[in-house]
């Protein structure tokens, strides 16, 4: 979800710029101003204050992860019944 929204971020950050938007009002402007300083952070989950970013690369080791855990207690617990 994290890289739908930082697609999503660019996409929109691009159309504001390429926009003719410097022929707007002056209101409009300052509005599109602070709309476009807004848009051109990314917009990742993260937890522990940035330290963890979660995108699809966190995820696949995670599920990566969860999967040798379960494969290891699976593989113990063969191990004990024999």
């Amino acid at each position: 979800m994290s890289e739908i929204a930082a697609d999503c971020n660019v996409l929109l950050n691009t159309a504001l710029i390429n926009a003719e938007w410097t022929k707007c009002s002056i209101t409009t402007r300052k509005d599109l101003c602070m709309l476009i300083r807004r848009v051109q952070c990314t917009d990742y989950l993260s937890f522990n204050g940035g330290a963890i970013l979660t995108n699809r690369i966190f995820y696949l080791k995670l599920i990566k992860v969860a999967y040798t855990f379960v494969n290891f207690m699976k593989l113990k617990s063969s191990m004990i019944n024999m």
